[in-house]
């Protein structure tokens, strides 16, 4: 069966190549189910297959940046791409693509990628699931309570609506963005030798 398996020479192992095209169509219906990327499905997945915890994430990186280009020139020629907001965006992003990269590294020369990340995999997991379930709960609370008062139901009512509080703090300098139809809170910190960007959207 040696025929099944595929040498990747960067991170020096034999991949079970049939299992890259299921971790791929998995990867394609849960982002085509959901509507969201499944790319945080890869990593673990590489992982899984053999793939250094290191080389998978930044192999998910790499698969991540090419599908979100060309989903962004699609989406440009639609309109529905607000390039100013991504540029702002982006400086944070480039600035937290490093510090992560420097940190796993820095697991890496420790040994102990593998587990860290594993762990903070389950925790991040954990959380989403929480989330999910918590805003679930609220959304039916709310449905109970319409029904109890009005009798009716509310088809824009929300679950959990901490969005709602963040759009209510007022910080500045703040910046507008007219294809997006918002405006945003830009808290910068600037030390002597680095600046950072937060942004938080307040939709108008």
């Amino acid at each position: 069966m040696e025929w099944m398996y595929i040498l990747m020479p960067i991170a020096g192992v034999k991949i079970f190549w049939p299992g890259l095209i299921v971790l791929g169509i998995g990867v394609g219906i849960i982002g085509g189910f959901f509507g969201m990327g499944g790319a945080w499905m890869v990593t673990p997945g590489l992982n899984i297959l053999g793939f250094p915890m290191a080389f998978a994430i930044g192999t998910d990186i790499a698969h991540m940046a090419g599908k979100s280009l060309i989903s962004t020139m699609r989406h440009g020629k639609f309109g529905n791409v607000d390039y100013k907001l991504g540029v702002i965006m982006i400086i944070g992003t480039v600035a937290g693509f490093e510090v992560g990269a420097q940190m796993i590294m820095w697991l890496e020369r420790m040994g102990s990628v593998e587990k860290v990340v594993r762990y903070m995999y389950l925790v991040l997991l954990f959380l989403i699931s929480w989330m999910v379930f918590a805003d679930v709960a609220k959304k039916k609370k709310k449905d109970r309570e319409a029904l109890a008062t009005t009798g009716q139901v509310d088809k824009l009512s929300t679950g959990l609506e901490w969005h709602k509080t963040f759009h209510k703090i007022k910080t500045s300098p703040r910046a507008g963005w007219p294809a997006s139809s918002a405006s945003a809170a830009v808290s910068s910190a600037c030390p002597p030798s680095s600046t950072s960007w937060a942004v938080r959207p307040t939709w108008r």
